[in-house]
């Protein structure tokens, strides 16, 4: 069976519009902290059309058919899966003398996550709370576990958006052991979030073309077994220095606050002392910036070893059915020399980016205990989270 592309279109209230007939679809990629990302889609129409159905605001739906969705979604022969879902922020006209075309940019529902502030009521300012997770009250403020506390952070978000997509199932966002106090300071979503996944290792969190979140340890998705050769058409490994960071100088922001380092002994005497500052003013108690420095040492210690797989579709001879494949799912690969194998790879390796495309996907892989995302987002950081006016003579 022939692969089949469908592009359908929503009101922003969810009324359905129609199908994109003829549509040209670019590639659709997804990633751990964070989720779908864009979808860029040509749309054959004169410059004057009528663009209500693909209007910015509305929602557009990407699905797939083949013989290997019937098995991934339904019973039913050909059954679609759906890829990519999200909102069209970006329409482009152009006319010239080679003809008209239309092309639609479309961001995956994570992105909403990053337009609105984190709060309760009127108040932005929020801090942590054992049992209840958050609290508008500093004074009853106290340490709470890192899940916990993004269960509430995904709960006020949904009291003050109650016809969002974005929903999260029982399980969904686990309670991961690590517990600090922390003051959530007129943040977005998104940027809570990513402060709080910041402090515990092997932490990542994600939002499917459902609009389901999920906030947790990974690896527990699918396994995956690839074969060079046969589903795997071409490998790549990367190992560089330029984001090993084996000593931290951690910051609570405030000026008779807590300065901690943290260094791994090891790494410094096999690559040198590679050494950053991080400051963050929601750090609330020396739990908390103690749980932030082992997280940035444990996940830029190592040399960064990149690995990028292209992984054929099974429309192809011997291919596989990628639209399975999902950051957060492991995999497993053979076929390659067992010199090789046996200084690069580990049975279950974690996915951390899938870029699906007709007949293919690219998908990068962690090689390092965990996690190659949080190693290059971490490199990324709001202003005031690397301000250092004020910080102590000293660190400890």
């Amino acid at each position: 069976m022939s692969k089949t592309v469908t592009v359908k279109t929503y009101s922003p209230a969810g009324v359905f519009l129609g199908v994109l007939l003829g549509a040209q679809v670019g590639d659709v990629s997804m990633s751990l902290d964070g989720g779908v990302g864009e979808c860029v889609i040509g749309v054959p129409a004169p410059f004057g059309a009528d663009g209500q159905a693909w209007a910015e605001g509305n929602r557009v739906e990407l699905s797939v058919g083949d013989a290997d969705t019937a098995s991934d979604a339904s019973p039913e022969p050909g059954a679609a899966v759906v890829v990519f879902s999200g909102t069209i922020t970006r329409v482009l006209r152009e006319t010239g003398s080679s003809g008209s075309r239309v092309t639609v940019g479309a961001l995956g529902d994570q992105h909403l996550l990053g337009c609105d502030i984190l709060r309760v009521g009127a108040q932005t300012t929020l801090y942590s709370k054992a049992t209840d997770g958050l609290t508008v009250t500093s004074g009853d403020q106290s340490a709470a576990d890192i899940g916990e506390m993004a269960r509430a952070v995904l709960d006020a978000y949904l009291v003050a958006n109650p016809t969002s997509r974005l929903h999260y199932l029982p399980g969904d966002v686990p309670d991961v052991g690590v517990s600090a106090a922390y003051t959530f300071e007129a943040m977005s979503v998104r940027d809570a979030l990513d402060a709080l996944k910041g402090m515990a290792a092997g932490v990542h969190w994600f939002v499917d073309a459902s609009g389901r979140v999920t906030f947790g340890p990974t690896g527990g998705g699918t396994a995956h077994a690839l074969t060079f050769g046969r589903e795997l058409t071409y490998a790549r490994i990367e190992r560089s220095l330029e984001r090993t960071r084996n000593s931290w100088l951690v910051w609570d922001g405030k000026a008779a606050g807590t300065y901690v380092r943290f260094e791994d002994a090891a790494s410094v005497a096999a690559v040198g002392r590679r050494m950053e500052v991080r400051s963050d003013y929601g750090l609330a108690d020396a739990d908390a910036v103690a749980a932030l420095g082992a997280r940035l040492l444990s996940e830029r210690k190592d040399v960064d070893v990149r690995l990028t797989l292209e992984v054929a579709d099974s429309s192809a001879a011997n291919g596989y059915d990628i639209e399975t494949l999902r950051p957060g799912d492991t995999v497993r690969l053979m076929g390659f020399d067992a010199d090789v194998a046996d200084w690069t790879f580990r049975d279950a390796m974690l996915v951390t980016s899938v870029t699906w495309r007709r007949g293919s996907a690219t998908v990068t892989v962690d090689v390092s205990p965990f996690g190659l995302v949080s190693a290059a987002s971490g490199l990324s950081k709001d202003v005031a989270g690397l301000e250092t006016r004020g910080i102590p003579e000293s660190y400890t």
